[in-house]
């Protein structure tokens, strides 16, 4: 039972930081993306 809770807690924290991540490539790419739009 104790184990079954950390475990999901450990998955929560991974989705979370996942998705935290996903996030912070997009917008670095969209950043990456203008930058290249606005120099041609």
């Amino acid at each position: 039972m104790i184990h079954d809770s950390r475990v999901c807690s450990v998955l929560a924290q991974y989705c979370f930081l996942r998705d935290f991540f996903m996030s912070l490539l997009v917008s670095y790419c969209l950043c990456i993306t203008s930058l290249f739009s606005a120099e041609t």
